[in-house]
């Protein structure tokens, strides 16, 4: 597979949401991290919200509803592995 199939593949429209909600994400997986740190209780109450929420997210296929939904799994999942 050539690069540039890859490069425009992962910017179709198909994938630009999941893209820039990965980069969405980096900001929130920061404040994340913060939270972990000082505030377990608030951090694991969000973690569980979550959860809840990341389940109902089946049902809206909108654009602006992925970029979202990607930004806050980056933002919860990737600094729960890393704390």
């Amino acid at each position: 597979m050539d690069v540039d199939q890859n490069r425009t593949g992962l910017l179709s429209d198909r994938w630009r949401p999941y893209f820039f909600g990965c980069l969405a994400g980096i900001p929130v997986a920061v404040v994340m991290l913060q939270v972990w740190r000082h505030w377990d209780l608030v951090a694991v109450t969000w973690f569980i919200l979550y959860l809840f929420l990341a389940g109902l997210d089946m049902f809206w296929k909108t654009y602006t509803r992925k970029l979202v939904s990607t930004a806050l799994m980056v933002g919860t999942v990737v600094p729960f592995l890393v704390h």
